[in-house]
């Protein structure tokens, strides 16, 4: 089956796509292997795969195809300053996790948009011992997703190839894993390394609106969602099953409810401090608010002081 982000690219042999060496090939043998990735597949069923493709798809089409990769903007100021700013996209975009990552559909929210930009090379380190291990739902929504470089391998052999990467090298690490320590090095803004930490196991409140006109696919909600604590409200929240907590309030309470994503209709979204809201037929999508394109991009700033005698209309 070939991964929805390369069919995507051969629809568009415009954008120019720009291969890097690939800076992995020493952790060739730390791959999860075809047997691992085919079981994993086997383990998962149609309609679980049919929603992988569903968030990819969305994601894809949220952050899009662009082949302007690299831009140069100038800009004259009043003040007798020139400002020159360039960007491109990283080399490299890394996923750390442990054997308990967060669930598949915010990992892809964290990869995919990296594996949009078509010259970032992405790829997933899994700290484990034991890649039979690794949850089959991720390794099948990662491959649907065209991410196929997944490493098991441990916290050690990944220190040590990274400490070996050149200085040079643009790249973006999401560190979602309570083993691995991200370097404080990696935080300052000229250092061409970055890191984003993620605590692993954290769990993230919703409230769920279910009312006579929004059906939800509680089912789907659950699964694709085990990191996620459901408060449910609404005249049909009855049909929500086991592990979701029952409310008995009003749409308008709604604002007063402390949640990091809120699943139902749009009105009721606007009232709510949710960073997140999806809406029926979303169940298993996800996305990170405020990781938008310029986020996997390196970006520099150039000033020069303009002559005395230059004015804005030279």
């Amino acid at each position: 089956m070939q991964p929805l982000l390369n069919s995507l690219h051969n629809q568009h042999p415009i954008i120019p796509i720009i291969y890097l060496m690939n800076i992995t090939s020493e952790l060739d043998s730390y791959l999860i292997s075809d047997d691992i990735m085919a079981a994993a597949y086997s383990g998962t069923t149609l309609k679980q795969r049919a929603w992988m493709k569903k968030q990819t798809a969305h994601l894809c089409t949220h952050y899009g195809l662009d082949g302007h990769h690299y831009t140069r903007s100038l800009q004259h100021r009043a003040s007798d300053f020139s400002r020159t700013s360039m960007t491109r996209p990283v080399d490299y975009a890394g996923l750390v996790i442990d054997s308990f990552p967060p669930a598949w559909n915010k990992l892809l929210a964290l990869l995919v948009p990296a594996a949009m930009q078509g010259s970032t090379e992405t790829g997933v380190f899994v700290l484990s011992d034991n890649p039979e291990a690794i949850n089959p739902e991720l390794l099948t929504a990662l491959e649907l997703a065209g991410i196929e470089d997944i490493y098991c391998l441990d916290l050690d052999t990944l220190k040590d190839w990274l400490s070996r990467q050149g200085q040079d090298l643009e790249c973006l690490f999401f560190a979602c894993s309570q083993d691995f320590n991200v370097p404080d090095k990696g935080n300052h803004p000229f250092n061409r390394r970055r890191w984003l930490h993620l605590t692993g196991q954290e769990t993230y409140r919703s409230a769920v609106w279910a009312d006579k006109n929004h059906d939800w696919d509680w089912d789907v909600l659950a699964w694709a969602n085990p990191d996620v604590y459901f408060l449910a409200a609404g005249e049909k929240a009855g049909q929500a099953p086991q592990g979701f907590e029952i409310l008995d309030v009003e749409p308008g309470e709604l604002k007063d409810m402390d949640v990091d994503v809120f699943f139902g209709p749009e009105e009721y979204f606007k009232d709510t401090r949710a960073p997140l809201g999806l809406s029926p037929g979303l169940e298993a999508c996800w996305v990170w608010p405020g990781l938008d394109r310029h986020f996997f991009s390196s970006r520099r700033e150039f000033w020069a002081g303009m002559p005395a005698h230059r004015n804005n209309n030279s």
